[in-house]
């Protein structure tokens, strides 16, 4: 990596050389296996940009015969990430098949929240939702609706305020979902002795995007030393089809709600902060790179509001 000293861009300080990194990963890859004797590897396809630079490296590591993926579809998954999964699936020619997760949903007796029905029909009215909701709260809540389910997820209060109404929504509509999906993946790799692995990245991390003990808190997370930029970079070394790599990142939960949308800051800008905070750099330098210093200090609150999230070990190599 850049010498975080030196007097460039923060997103030119966060060049890699992905040639190296790629190097990393897959000895990593290969170490984990190998020390936990296991016969290959297994993921979660999600046909994301994340989860298919995983694959790939994966591939690179074992062979592809000894790399799984299954695509685990939702209430509202969109048809083009499984077309993305199964054509990543095809080109890398790794063992692949698609599941739904309704019934496992249904076991721990959830329902489609009614909020999910009422929004799955209309990207715009979803969108319109998105800022609607965050300019009431932050009237009234003096947060966005995202910063508060950091916080009253912490907490983990049950009753009838809207904090509460937050948690229930997040809980049912997001959180359930991820964790079943782990617990699928951690059926299929005991059931094949495979080393079950996340395609978390730290810009994730740092500002609390996924669900504790979900399917992005697994243990051996290869991509939690890379931010969101990072992976772009990695992605275009490795060769990953563009439309994957231009595709606006979304937890394909419902149309029109992307990442960003959700968190409330693009990945550009929670990279460049997350970065300052990481090297103990100036804030001056970040606010002299289009980012006010509101959006500083509610970055900030993200990264310390998620916490909690982040208190299961995780391996990963360094970088």
């Amino acid at each position: 990596m850049v010498n975080p000293m030196i007097q460039t861009s923060l997103m030119e300080r966060m060049s890699i050389d992905p040639e190296k990194v790629s190097d990393d990963i897959v000895g990593f890859l290969q170490r984990e296996v190998k020390e936990n004797n296991k016969s290959g590897i297994l993921l979660g396809l999600s046909g994301g940009i994340d989860s298919t630079v995983l694959a790939t490296l994966a591939t690179k590591a074992v062979g592809h015969s000894k790399v799984y993926a299954l695509y685990l579809s939702g209430w509202n998954s969109q048809k083009k990430f499984l077309r993305y999964a199964q054509g990543t699936a095809d080109r890398l020619k790794i063992n692949f098949e698609a599941r739904g997760i309704g019934q496992s949903i249904k076991e721990h007796g959830i329902r489609e929240p009614l909020l999910m029905k009422l929004v799955m029909f209309s990207r715009t009215l979803n969108k319109l939702l998105v800022y609607s909701s965050r300019l009431l709260f932050s009237v009234f809540l003096k947060d966005s609706p995202y910063a508060l389910s950091l916080k009253v997820g912490k907490l983990g209060k049950k009753g009838r305020t809207i904090h509460d109404i937050v948690v229930a929504v997040v809980e049912s509509g997001f959180n359930i979902p991820h964790i079943c999906r782990r617990k699928i993946l951690e059926a299929y790799a005991l059931e094949k002795n495979l080393l079950m692995v996340g395609a978390a990245n730290k810009s994730e991390s740092l500002s609390g995007w996924f669900v504790k003990d979900g399917v992005d808190d697994i243990p051996v997370e290869p991509l939690l030393g890379l931010y969101k930029n990072q992976i772009r970079q990695l992605a275009r070394f490795l060769d990953i089809p563009m439309e994957i790599i231009d595709e606006t990142p979304s937890p394909d939960m419902l149309r029109g709600f992307t990442d960003e949308l959700v968190m409330g800051f693009p990945y550009e800008k929670l990279d460049k902060v997350f970065y300052v905070l990481e090297y103990g750099l100036d804030k001056q330098i970040a606010l002299g790179e289009g980012i006010s210093l509101n959006e500083f200090e509610a970055i900030k609150n993200l990264k310390r509001f998620s916490v909690w999230k982040r208190q299961n070990g995780h391996r990963f190599p360094s970088f």
